[in-house]
């Protein structure tokens, strides 16, 4: 069995264990490539230690899932989006505090269809593109981020500035944090590291709740 760039293993499609029929979903689910994955920093970083740290979560732009999508389904797969009433978010005290545009995909590939909604407090185009890769994320693609290892990972920090610089690359702490568990069980770390592809099953819409009027139970998603 294969590895991809980032330690989750692989199992390439070959002409003994190919299914027709879901080729294209293997495909979609493929692990990603280190260079597939980008880093932001969530949240306001914090003394530790006396060193001042961030946290980051690891997660993918939408050109890298509309590429796995061609390179699965080229010519396969359509998105509509439509966009669904604005809404004002309020305080405790009844004031406007932003205003919230959410856009709900619908993903086709290979007559299979997925549905969710995204949301932006900026405008209609970046909460489309939050809804494109919630509705892909619904096909497998860039599963692997649900696992642990890609969790709280910190990483110290320059001590100036609200969004500091990063002193170590988030992904070389992430690899030390899986080579390590490795390390200590094998076994069990091959099984958790690995987030199972999502199931294709039906409809899923899934925002935060408060006065979220689209609110559903939350669910996994790229960042």
């Amino acid at each position: 069995m294969a590895e991809s760039s980032t330690g989750v293993p692989v199992t390439r499609v070959t002409k003994e264990n190919e299914n027709p029929l879901m080729l294209w979903a293997k495909r979609l689910a493929e692990p990603l490539a280190e260079s597939d994955i980008a880093w932001r920093q969530s949240g306001k970083p914090s003394d530790r230690n006396g060193k001042k740290v961030a946290q980051f979560v690891a997660y993918v732009n939408a050109e890298m899932m509309r590429r796995r999508l061609d390179e699965a389904a080229a010519g396969q797969w359509e998105l509509s989006l439509e966009c669904l009433p604005a809404y004002s978010k309020t305080d405790k005290n009844g004031q406007v505090v932003g205003t919230w545009f959410p856009v709900k995909a619908r993903l086709t590939v290979c007559g299979v269809a997925r549905e969710d909604i995204g949301q932006s407090d900026k405008d209609w185009k970046a909460a489309s593109t939050d809804a494109f890769k919630r509705a892909a994320y619904r096909f497998g693609i860039a599963h692997e981020l649900s696992s642990a290892l890609f969790k709280n990972v910190w990483v110290e920090v320059e001590t100036t500035g609200y969004y500091p610089k990063p002193l170590t690359d988030p992904m070389a702490v992430y690899r030390q944090r899986r080579d390590k568990a490795l390390r200590s069980n094998p076994a069990r770390t091959t099984s958790s590291t690995t987030a199972a592809a999502p199931r294709f099953s039906g409809r899923s819409i899934a925002m935060p709740g408060g006065d979220d009027p689209y609110a559903n139970p939350p669910a996994a998603r790229p960042a």
